[in-house]
């Protein structure tokens, strides 16, 4: 993805997180550590990863150069049955 970007475009100066997996659906007592950890790896590893190679991509020689990561209102709002995803982008606001 980064390489398809920088081919095209020569730089990079804005990078917006905003993928993610939903809740799963399944109460926090039934949760597997398989979906627990789809959840983290998804939606704050990957949010990590790319800031990482964005980071590494030189944009720091553009001026105006973000990162913008969003979460949501589900980090402050839990749900009933989406914990996984929840505390996903909870660790995304920290």
């Amino acid at each position: 993805m980064f390489e398809a970007a920088l081919a095209e475009f020569g730089t990079l100066d804005v990078l917006m997180n905003n993928a993610g997996v939903d809740a799963s659906g399944t109460p926090v007592a039934e949760l597997s550590t398989e979906v627990w950890d789809r959840a983290i790896r998804t939606n704050v590893y990957g949010y990590s990863f790319c800031c990482r190679r964005f980071a590494r991509s030189g944009w720091r020689e553009v001026a105006a150069g973000k990162i913008i990561n969003l979460s949501s209102v589900y980090a402050d709002n839990p749900h009933p049955a989406g914990s996984d995803y929840d505390c996903s982008k909870g660790a995304i606001r920290c």
